[in-house]
Parts: C-alpha cells; structure tokens; sequence
C-alpha cells in the first residue's frame, strides 16, 4: 500500500479523515535479490466502479493453479470501517475485482461489528480453503478519537477472537 494525493475539492476525500489528504491505494515492488528494488508500480486504485469513499489498505496474495488469489482490504473511509474482498491477477499486474463487495460481511453487536481484516494466506483444506480472519469493533478513527465519549467512537480494549471461514474450491 502507497499513499498518492488526494487533494481539497477531490469527489473521494473525507474531510475527517485521518489521512485526508492522501488517497490509499496498492503498489508492488520487485526485487531479484531482495535488497535492490524496482519503483512503485500501482496496481490497485479506486474506480468507476468503486463508492466514491473506498480505499484500499492492503492486498494479501496467495498464488494457485496459476493464478494469483487476493485479499483486497477495503477500507470505507466515511463508515471509518473496514473488510476485504476478492480479487485475481494471471501476471501480478492487472488485477480483476468482479465481486466489489465484502467477502465477509461485518454483523452488527458482534466482535466483527466495525472491521474485519483477512490473515495473509488462505489454507489449503482439499476440497475448501480455510481463512482465519480477525475483526474489532472500533472505529478506524478511534485511537484518534480516544477523548472522544459518544458511543460510535468510543475506543473498546476487548480480545479479538479469530474466526475460521470457509470457501469451496
């Protein structure tokens, strides 16, 4: 994930923000020695297709069958919330999004309520693939919002269970 700008009067900037001069979106970088690394390469930005507010906060890549599985961190800059999706890449560089929605979605009252975030690799299960994900129930802007006593951003220090999902290969 890179930063580039997101200036005053831009249709997807939100004021509050915690980052609201910068838009969020996802880059790659390759190296043959792990020391010396090409420039940033986006990869993943908001479009068309996308609501106006959405960001992108990471990209966890498995590869099968010739094919690049993705993780796609969804982040819902007016909600303050976040989930992820699916998307996919046969060379690492242009990625497909077909379903832009949440591939879990987030239950009210639950320890997933505000945010769920996918681990960094499905598992293998045979027939299935197995995902362990977390989720919380705090607002992204919470920790600066800390002061804040309205119950929508009140920050809330409990254990985050992690959760088993399940898709059919």
């Amino acid at each position: 994930m890179t930063f580039i700008s997101n200036p005053k009067g831009s249709p997807r900037r939100v004021e509050y923000d915690n980052a609201k001069s910068l838009l969020r979106v996802i880059c790659r970088r390759t190296s043959k020695d792990g020391i010396n690394f090409s420039a940033l390469e986006i990869i993943i930005m908001p479009d068309e297709n996308d609501p106006m507010d959405r960001q992108f906060y990471y990209l966890a890549v498995q590869r099968y069958d010739g094919i690049n599985w993705g993780l796609l961190g969804n982040y819902n800059v007016a909600e303050q919330t976040m989930d992820f999706g699916l998307c996919f890449s046969r060379d690492g560089r242009s990625c497909l999004r077909p379903a832009r929605g949440p591939a879990v979605f987030r239950e009210p009252d639950s320890f997933e309520s505000k945010s769920i975030y996918a681990s960094d690799a499905m598992i293998d299960a045979g027939d299935h693939w197995l995902l362990l994900y977390r989720g919380g129930t705090q607002l992204h802007k919470a920790r600066w919002l800390s002061h804040c006593d309205c119950s929508s951003c009140r920050y809330e220090n409990r254990e985050t269970p992690v959760t088993w999902l399940g898709y059919r290969k």
